[in-house]
């Protein structure tokens, strides 16, 4: 469904001046897919500069699943690409520090 979403936006996304970053969940089980798959998604899309936040009720045990998995679908640097928060005061921190920073704006020219 997000998938859709990123697919239909993208040109916008692309474009926009305006800071652009994801905020997801940990798992989603009805798709069985987590923040890897959404990293995936980003790299195939030409998108690897949008910031990703992960809010999850498991920090820890979630780190120890991507870490598992992450060898498996070819994705090294998911721990510098994901930030990942247990708590509503640190999300809002951390989308409030992209917006000042621009983390999130056009991709970095290269």
């Amino acid at each position: 469904m997000a998938e859709n979403y990123l697919q239909k936006t993208m040109e916008k996304i692309k474009s926009s001046s305006s800071p652009f970053q994801i905020i997801c969940r940990g798992y989603y089980k009805s798709e069985d897919k987590n923040p890897l798959n959404l990293l995936f998604f980003l790299d195939r899309s030409h998108l690897k500069w949008v910031p990703v936040i992960v809010f999850t009720q498991d920090k820890e045990g979630l780190m120890y699943h991507l870490q598992n998995q992450a060898p498996s679908m070819s994705i090294q640097d998911w721990k510098d690409r994901l930030y990942i928060v247990n708590n509503s005061t640190d999300l809002i921190a951390k989308v409030k520090s992209n917006i000042k920073n621009k983390r999130g704006n056009n991709p970095p020219i290269k």
